[in-house]
């Protein structure tokens, strides 16, 4: 053996050893946990102890610290203090000048970066102003051109293709529309108006057929139902009040003018009509009227400029100039956002002598103007795209004394309307730039003069104002500046501290250090033991070192290299030693769960883990305190081991006591568990084996590494475990010499009959039952327990399970009495919750506690109220957010009295029991879990459809469990036809048809009804229909379960299939009351023969109590026929006509989960095993019912016997 797990530090042997070596285990174990007590002189071992070198260490260096403390001079504390107040002078002078300098720097980068943006949007805004005005400048003199050339008198002017002209003049001027509006005089009038009836219909069309040629604005065509017939021609001049009416009408012919109808307009989109409409009719004309009597360029009022305050007239003339220009702009574009009408007026003498207009003595009155251009204009799309995309922030405000003034935010090349008003922030005041524009040529030098045009100046000019915001300011001003004043600060506080607090840091990282340490240290502890954890940290180090050598020659980094390539292949250093040794001395111990596989199958995953969490835990504790080390678990079996990695003289004793404490908490917890987990967790035991001699342990270095044991003695203690015996530790030779050895030959028991062990051959071994004290008596419990010759044979206890002649166990039914009646709480406060979410109220109908009389004493036949379809409530979202209840404890108590009197009125039948109807109710509950664990993955609705209403009705879940516990009520132990002979007017009661079910319906009902429970049925049945559909969903889940009459499977199979079918496929609500009522009913079936689809030791318990129910029958002269002669073949038919068709359909309907296909499989399995074994076990069932005969018949005679001595006597 390697020396070094014996040359560690004493102080973790003194941990592994201490507990059991100071303390051992009183003989009268608690139930509840394990309790130490001293132990023996003769179970002592040596106590290794060190002497704690830390705190003495700790204690030298503070003492050490002191002296220095006082050998420090006066001159030497003089020139710290000297020191420290140079430097604090120095950091607050060198503070203060790197504050100054740098908060200074970023203002003046500030606002040197908006001077630069502030510019950029003038600059940028009066190339858009120019480029606008400018292009319709190119446009009208192209319009003049074209009617001089084609001898076309004004007005009388049509453009041919206006709508294709159009379109590049509207990308390059940004322009929502272009719109032509011609000079008409009273005196032109008349011709006007009869040359637009004539041309007017004409261009339209053609521009209409240019855009849908082209595919341009058809979605707003499509949006406005705009058609040939919809569009509206009106042939004279009107205004405003000609719109959308019947008769329209245009203005008086007495109407002075002058007139500006509306001719040509591009993108037409006729929602309006065409042309004709007057532009001089429109009140606020001012701009108008300048453009045609000062022959200057003139912008409209902003439209649409929206403020919280508009009055409701305003907002509405808002809506309605929205509305008209969506039709021209992009859907993703805002339409109530301000806009203007440039006006450009037609002069023709222009053609001839473009600078006319800038003559100094240029006289409006002597030229002729002869209509007006106009283009509309959102005052967004003029300051888009100007800025990059790192200046956000830029305010700009827009002026006129003839409109409202509006502020946009122009965030790099997007802008955001901040609304009518001026919403800068007055503290930027002195900062602004500000124009107006006509002197944007100020900020553009490349700019034009629009065709020698110009743009007014003194009737409504317009302003631009520039401001910064605060958001703008906060990309510059930053707090850089107070944390480089801080650093500055922090570098000489540091400075200081350094000459200060030196010591104290250095203490301060070796905590740290330390604390690290302890919890890495903790982690591995719980993985390694002590000795093994030193060999990882020394192999870890060597590595380390190993790694800082291989650093100068190329040799070195190839071996690097190659030593990488094989760690990542998974294969093991070649150039570290394994960690692993050689244990002479150690016992080896086996734990496993008998009947857990059985038991596991009826079970929930979560009720599984439940199970196995709280035993191991407690095993964990037991090993913590008896200075065990527990090795893994594997499924249901529970390693460990004692005298590694520490030998232990004693360590048979040790692992023996260990064996005999988790024993008796394994009893203890099960029993607890009983009443949560459900029946037969309380029959759980384990079974325990040990073995003794070498091993070798270490740590096995690949993917989730941890500490195993390897050799034959490992092996040997599996072998002890898998043929021992539930309840008992069986140990073998090895062992039993150790033990005796310690003085503990009294434990022992030699096994009356040797083991086969597979790869051993026949070996001695001995039952071990641990007592506490030197005493050699044991006790009465052990003594019986050691001198039971019957010894269960088989890896899962399966005979003792099986056990026909096993002694019923007194506390079983109260234990069943209390895992019902939880089950049936539960679920009465989730429909409490229910209802509570639902807003119902809680006061109960006072005829709803007696409304079940017309069942009671009425009508007799119980099959009769069976229906096709039970209305389950529809969905409500509330049922999921009800918040938790209680029950009364009257409730409480009523409902557990109520469960109590149905047990009890239950007869002793082998099969059709209390027992059994457990098990239903466990299986159905099982079920019904599954159908409601779709609410952790589905939506409400989703659930609510997939369950088909049932995950949402508590009280028809409720009403499948308490009908899985009365189903076999008062059951008589025979078939309906044998108990229509045996009680002719129960069945001339019920029509010879499901007997014993509708007997149970009946004698339950009556039960539930007596005034015992009227506070249980007021907490559930706050109206007759509750009550009634209660009694309802008993009703067809109870007669449910008569699987064998052929009219009630025939009627089963139709509903099913209406339900189910391909063609019923439907989330209307009778749809889904019909499935959910069908899905319920075949819980309770599966229920009811569900240990057909368990494990095959659960099917084999229930199957020979059925068998053993069937066959007292038959020996009591009850039934003609033995059972035994048709069981086999009667087992396959169910099977195959029953068991496995519903399995398919619980698999079909997809509500059940996993279940469903966990059932199928189980079936299937279960039917193969019966095949192949059916045969054996009728003929070992039929011995074992002879024995019980003879032994019966025995025993009456020998009291019949004892009788007649008596009367003699």
């Amino acid at each position: 053996m390697n020396d070094t797990f014996l040359d560690e530090p004493n102080d973790d042997r003194m941990m592994m050893m201490m507990p059991d070596e100071l303390e051992e285990e009183d003989s009268d174990h608690d139930t509840g946990s394990v309790e130490l007590s001293r132990m023996d002189d003769d179970d002592r071992g040596t106590i290794y102890s060190s002497e704690n070198n830390g705190g003495r260490a700790t204690e030298n260096a503070s003492n050490k610290a002191v002296l220095l403390g006082k050998r420090e001079s006066k001159a030497v504390f003089s020139s710290k203090v000297l020191v420290f107040g140079v430097l604090l002078l120095s950091a607050v002078v060198v503070a203060v000048v790197t504050y100054k300098f740098t908060s200074q720097a970023e203002v003046n980068e500030f606002e040197t970066a908006f001077e630069q943006d502030a510019r950029k949007v003038l600059e940028s805004l009066g190339a858009s102003l120019d480029k606008a005005i400018a292009g319709v400048d190119a446009y009208v003199m192209t319009m003049l051109s074209y009617a001089r050339d084609t001898n076309q008198t004004w007005p009388r002017v049509t453009i041919p293709d206006f709508e294709a002209r159009s379109g590049k003049f509207l990308d390059l001027t940004k322009a929502a529309v272009f719109m032509e509006f011609i000079l008409v005089t009273p005196e032109t009038r008349p011709e006007w108006e009869a040359y637009t009836a004539k041309e007017g219909p004409t261009w339209a069309q053609n521009s209409i057929d240019y855009l849908r040629a082209n595919n341009l604005f058809q979605d707003v065509y499509d949006a406005r139902n705009v058609t040939d017939e919809s569009i509206v021609y009106l042939d004279f001049v009107h205004d405003y009040s000609a719109w959308g009416v019947e008769n329209p009408v245009g203005l008086p012919a007495n109407h002075s003018g002058p007139m500006l109808p509306m001719w040509q307009s591009a993108p037409l989109v006729p929602t309006s009509p065409v042309y004709n409409w007057d532009l001089a009719t429109v009140a606020e004309n001012e701009s108008v009227l300048h453009c045609i009597q000062a022959h200057q360029t003139s912008i409209s009022r902003a439209y649409m400029v929206a403020s919280e305050n508009d009055d409701p007239a305003i907002k509405v003339e808002n809506e309605a100039w929205a509305d008209y220009f969506s039709n021209y702009i992009s859907p993703h574009e805002e339409a109530m956002e301000p806009l203007s009408d440039f006006y450009y007026p037609m002069v023709p003498d222009m053609l001839d002598q473009r600078a006319l207009s800038l003559e100094p003595d240029y006289d409006p009155t002597q030229h002729q103007v002869v209509g007006i251009m106009s283009q509309s204009v959102y005052w967004r799309d003029m300051i888009k795209g100007i800025l990059p995309d790192g200046s956000i922030g830029v305010v700009a405000v827009f002026t006129s004394p003839c409109s409202a003034t509006f502020t946009y935010e122009i965030n790099g090349p997007t802008v955001r309307y901040l609304g009518g008003g001026d919403h800068h922030n007055a503290k930027y005041n002195p900062l602004k730039f500000t124009s107006l524009l006509q002197d944007l040529d100020e900020y553009n030098a490349g700019a034009n003069r629009y065709s020698y045009i110009p743009l007014e100046k003194d009737l409504c000019p317009w302003s631009i104002h520039i401001y910064p915001s605060q958001q703008y300011e906060d990309q510059f001003l930053t707090k850089f500046p107070i944390v480089l004043t801080i650093a500055a600060v922090v570098i000489f506080a540091f400075t200081t501290a350094v000459f200060v607090f030196y010591d104290w840091w250095v203490e301060q990282r070796q905590m740290i250090v330390m604390k690290s340490a302890l919890r890495s240290d903790a982690i591995v502890s719980s993985l390694f033991p002590s000795n093994v954890r030193a060999r990882l940290y020394d192999d870890q180090e060597d590595e380390e070192k190993a790694k800082q050598t291989r650093r100068s020659t190329f040799v070195n980094k190839q071996q690097e290299l190659n030593s990488a390539s094989i760690g990542a292949s998974g294969d093991v250093k070649k150039d570290t030693r394994p960690i692993a040794d050689l244990f002479p001395e150690v016992s080896v111990l086996f734990a496993d769960l008998v009947g857990f596989t059985a038991w596991s199958s009826e079970r929930e995953p979560d009720q599984i883990f439940r199970l196995l969490e709280a035993l191991y835990g407690a095993f964990d504790r037991v090993c913590k305190r008896r200075g065990v080390l527990k090795i893994e678990t594997i499924g249901d079996c529970y390693l460990a081991a004692c005298g590694l990695p520490e030998p232990r003289a004693n360590h048979a004793v040790v692992l023996c006591r260990f064996a005999a404490d988790i024993r008796d908490l394994m009893n203890s917890i099960t029993n607890d568990l009983e009443t949560e987990l459900g029946p037969g967790t309380g029959n759980l035991k384990i079974r325990v084996g040990i073995h003794s001699g070498a091993v070798t342990a270490g740590i096995l270095r690949t993917d989730k590494a941890r500490f195993q044991l390897f050799g034959d003695t490992v092996n040997t203690a599996a072998r002890m475990e898998s043929n021992g015996s539930p309840n008992r530790i069986q140990v073998s030779s090895k062992t039993a010499e150790a033990l005796e050895k310690a003085g503990k030959g009294v434990w022992m028991t030699k096994r009356q009959d040797p083991i086969e062990a597979k790869g051993k051959g026949t070996m001695e071994t001995f039952w071990v039952e641990p007592v506490s004290g030197a005493s050699t008596h044991r006790s009465a419990a052990s003594s019986v327990q050691m001198n039971n010759s019957h010894v269960f044979e088989g890896n899962d206890g399966i005979d003792a399970m099986l056990d026909l002649t096993e002694t019923p166990d007194s506390g079983l039914t109260e234990r069943l009495i209390d895992f019902n009646a939880k089950i049936c709480e539960d679920l009465i406060v989730k429909v409490l919750m229910r209802r509570q979410a639902m807003g119902m109220d809680p006061s109960t109908d006072e005829e709803s506690s007696s409304a079940a009389a017309i069942w009671t004493k009425g009508s007799n036949s119980v099959r009769d109220e069976v229906v096709d379809t039970i209305s389950l409530p529809p969905f409500q979202k509330a049922t999921f957010t009800a918040t938790k209840t209680s029950l009364e404890p009257q409730v409480v108590h009523q409902l557990h009295e109520f469960v109590a009197e149905i047990a009890h009125s239950y007869r002793d039948n082998p099969f059709h029991n209390f027992e059994h109807a457990s098990h239903v109710t466990m299986s159905a509950n099982k079920l019904m879990n599954k159908i409601c664990s779709h609410s952790k993955t589905l939506s409400q609705q989703e659930v609510y459809i997939h369950s088909f209403g049932v995950a949402m009705d508590p009280l028809a879940q409720l009403a499948i469990i308490v009908a899985a516990i009365i189903h076999d009520v008062d059951h008589r132990g025979v078939p309906n036809p044998v108990l229509a002979t045996e009680e002719p007017s129960m069945a001339q009661r019920y029509s010879k048809k499901s007997i014993a079910e509708q007997h149970s319906v009946h004698v339950a009902w009556e039960i539930f009804m007596r005034p015992t429970y009227c506070d249980l049925r007021a907490c559930l049945f706050p109206t007759k229909e509750e009550l009634a559909r209660f009694r309802q969903l008993i009703v067809n889940a109870v007669i449910a379960t008569d699987v064998f009459d052929p009219e009630l499977k025939s009627m089963r199979n139709n509903r099913w299939n209406n339900a189910f079918s391909e063609s019923a496929q439907s989330e209307d609500p009778d749809f889904l009351n019909r499935k959910g009522t069908i899905v319920l009913e075949h819980v309770i079936q599966a229920s009811d023969i569900s240990h057909c689809v368990q494990h095959w030791t659960i099917y084999q318990k229930w199957n020979r109590r059925l068998f053993q129910e069937m066959y007292d029958a038959f020996l009591s002269g009850r039934t003609d026929k033995d059972p035994s002669t048709g069981w086999y073949a009667g087992e396959l038919w169910f099977f195959d006509n029953y068991v496995i068709p519903l399995a398919k359909k619980l698999k079909e309907c997809k509500v059940f989960g996993a279940s469903g296909h966990e059932y199928l499989d189980t079936a299937y399995e279960n039917r193969i095993e019966w095949e192949h074994k059916g045969k054996e076990i009728v003929e070992e069932m039929k011995r074992e019912m002879a024995g019980r005969s003879n032994r019966s018949n025995a025993e009456l005679q020998s009291g019949e016997t004892e009788w007649e001595n008596v009367v003699e006597c």
